[in-house]
């Protein structure tokens, strides 16, 4: 491995433990029996699952259990060490494996609780990733990347951005992180099916994508086995990408089109399936995390505008809400009512949404034909932005 390559520390806070020494069999009074319940209630899961560390019942040795429900549910057993090991072992089974839950979005009532505080743990909210952002482009700087060879082009999937992380040290361990660089948890299929993949691996690897429901697309690989591939070009990049992961029913790899007439025919095809738009790269581009306004090597093209807004206030008596947006003084701005669909729960008052439009009238307007779209759990008030807006008569770069 080179020196430009080695990555930097993890700028993610840590905690340091204390350690206690045993004999083989955990005879010394600091070799404690732990146990833990966790709960996940994230979108649609609302599951618990609860994990023992134990003494034998002849006293010689130690075992791991644990069992798994929906909450209030019958717990199923889940037993991960049936027959007696040593304490240490047992220990670092144990603690591996809540930290397993707790990046699938597990949480516990106490972050000391199941030893926890006496490991070094990475701290399961901030992470060192960020990603790369895409810059907007408007009508009349289509063709510009339509016909320069230098640009490939893939559509833009309407779902969550979504890295996706996967830790090969004595376990295989994977979760997600989402733009804001925060750890979120991965679908149970998705989890299932990055970690097939991962067998043989070593170190961390981290992917970039997109997450729809229990899906995710990926596009671009920043780091494997340890290896920072940030420098690399994009072409260089995609065929890494293609070489370490199996696509499967919920990991896929997006379509790149190259020539002008693959890049035609793939605008089309998004086009008129009503989908969010296109995504245009330059092959030779370096993974640079933010967004580059300036000599810009990622572009976006999409069909319908969107905006994530705040909500303002309930229409008392109709599934409908007032939204609003804060100028560059944080002043907030009224952009009128949108519609919750019958499908979707009421965003509660200063909730973070997504809402699809086609455009704004004029400065101080509201959104026309608005068509709300799903709550932001990753976006926050800062992006709530007038300059995001898309104004009658204007190019959507202007």
């Amino acid at each position: 491995m080179t020196a430009e390559n080695t990555l930097p520390s993890p700028s993610a806070q840590t905690v340091y433990l204390t350690a206690h020494s045993c004999d083989e069999f955990g005879d010394n009074p600091a070799s404690e029996a732990k146990s833990i319940r966790l709960t996940c209630t994230e979108g649609t899961s609302h599951k618990e699952y609860r994990i023992q560390l134990v003494r034998a019942a002849d006293g010689r040795g130690w075992l791991l259990k644990a069992q798994s429900a929906a909450i209030g549910g019958s717990l199923k057993p889940q037993d991960k060490i049936t027959e007696p090991v040593p304490y240490e072992k047992a220990l670092k089974e144990y603690l591996r494996l809540v930290k397993a839950k707790l990046a699938k979005g597990y949480v516990g009532s106490d972050p000391a609780i199941g030893g926890l505080a006496d490991v070094p743990l990475r701290a399961f909210t901030s992470t060192d990733i960020r990603p790369m952002l895409l810059n907007p482009i408007g009508d009349a700087e289509l063709d510009r990347y339509l016909l320069d060879p230098q640009y490939s082009a893939e559509e833009k999937h309407d779902g969550e951005r979504r890295m996706v992380v996967v830790e090969c040290d004595d376990a295989i361990v994977a979760h997600g992180v989402n733009r804001k660089g925060n750890m979120t948890p991965l679908a149970d299929a998705v989890d299932a099916e990055v970690c097939a993949c991962a067998v043989g691996w070593r170190g961390r690897s981290v992917f970039d994508g997109e997450s729809i429901g229990d899906v995710v697309y990926l596009w671009d690989v920043l780091e494997h086995e340890g290896r920072n591939l940030r420098p690399l070009p994009l072409a260089e990049r995609r065929k890494i990408l293609r070489e370490v992961i199996k696509p499967g029913a919920s990991v896929r790899i997006s379509r790149v089109a190259r020539t002008t007439q693959d890049k035609r025919r793939l605008l089309e095809e998004v086009r008129a399936a009503r989908r969010e738009g296109v995504v245009f790269k330059r092959d030779g581009s370096a993974y640079v995390p933010g967004l580059q306004t300036t000599d810009a090597e990622w572009h976006k093209y999409k069909f319908l505008a969107s905006a994530t807004v705040r909500v303002m206030a309930l229409n008392t008596g109709r599934r409908s809400v007032q939204v609003e947006a804060q100028d560059a003084a944080g002043a907030w701005h009224r952009l009128g009512n949108v519609t919750i669909p019958p499908n979707q729960p009421i965003p509660a008052v200063h909730a973070i949404v997504e809402v699809q439009y086609l455009n704004v009238a004029r400065v101080g307007g509201s959104l026309y034909q608005p068509v709300y779209q799903r709550e932001r759990a990753d976006q926050d008030e800062s992006d709530c932005r007038m300059d995001q807006l898309k104004y009658k008569g204007f190019d959507e770069a202007a």
